[in-house]
């Protein structure tokens, strides 16, 4: 079962914990799917390895270290694009392929156990950015096709079923990695474009729609993985590039502005895959942890 360690603690980017050099490509990158929640106030994060269909949930201890599983199992095919969710005080898990476009979604329970399955259904073309968020206490997902650049947000509901699509689209240009973050009362949109390393962002308003484009950029460098974080009420992401393994942090403002990068440097690995975990209110981001196997 693949580690998980650290790579953001106690307000600070942490010294690395693997022990040996992988590459992109390598097969040692086996749980591609990992994420964090909570139930009750209480932490927990799965892990998904879309090579062997196995899964687990762990628990995140006070500490942010990682205390005992609490379920494990094997999906029969592998589900490559997996969140959470959660609509009156019920926690959702949502699970696509991306290659048979089919998805479900199914309850969390306390002590990070698996409920019943809630909806189901098939898309009709594979959307491979997709991501959850919050607004006003309503939540929505937003799908991305990468083929045809066609986008939508849809809300999710109480029971764990699917609402109305509140909005869709055709960007003029894809993306291949996005994510939400909020900062005061305002929500924004950030995508961008592994290849022409563009950037853009947009407002997302009340009702889960797409408002305006707020600041567009481009980058010297590409990056492949990102994740945004908040700590002592501002705002930042952490980008990551796995060709180079070269990381930084940069500040995002209210608007949707860009700030300035606060941070950078350049990791040993690879990590195509990090989770965020808010625990007692720090912020951590965890990276999967490559131990070589020879004692000499």
């Amino acid at each position: 079962m693949t580690t998980f360690w650290p790579l953001f603690s106690e307000r600070k980017i942490t010294s690395e914990r693997s022990n040996f050099k992988t590459s992109p490509n390598s097969e040692i990158f086996s749980f591609q799917v990992a994420f964090s929640y909570q139930i009750d106030n209480k932490p927990y994060y799965f892990a998904h390895n879309t090579n062997t269909n196995e899964w687990y949930i762990q628990e995140i201890l006070d500490n942010g270290k990682f205390g005992k599983t609490m379920s494990t199992g094997k999906w029969e095919i592998p589900y490559h694009i997996a969140f959470t969710f959660t609509v009156k005080d019920r926690t959702f898990y949502y699970a696509q392929n991306i290659d048979l476009n089919i998805w479900y979604v199914q309850e969390l329970l306390v002590d990070g156990k698996f409920g019943e399955v809630t909806d189901h259904g098939k898309k009709t073309e594979s959307y491979k950015v997709v991501l959850p968020f919050n607004i006003n206490d309503h939540a929505y997902y937003y799908c991305h096709s990468t083929n045809t650049n066609h986008w939508f947000i849809q809300e999710l509901l109480e029971g764990g079923k699917f609402g109305k699509i509140t909005c869709d689209g055709i960007w003029s240009s894809d993306h291949q990695v996005s994510f939400h973050y909020g900062i005061e009362d305002k929500n924004y949109l950030y995508m961008y474009n592994t290849t022409k390393k563009t950037w853009w962002i947009n407002e997302i308003l009340d009702g889960g729609i797409i408002g305006e484009e707020t600041s567009r950029g481009n980058l010297k460098s590409s990056f492949h993985v990102s994740t945004p974080f908040q700590i002592f009420g501002k705002t930042y992401y952490y980008a990551h590039n796995l060709k180079t393994r070269h990381w930084f942090i940069q500040e995002l403002h209210y608007g949707g502005k860009m700030g300035p990068k606060t941070t950078n440097g350049t990791w040993t690995n690879s990590y195509p895959m990090v989770f965020t975990a808010n625990v007692k209110n720090k912020p951590y981001i965890f990276a999967p942890c490559y131990i070589s196997k020879r004692t000499n």
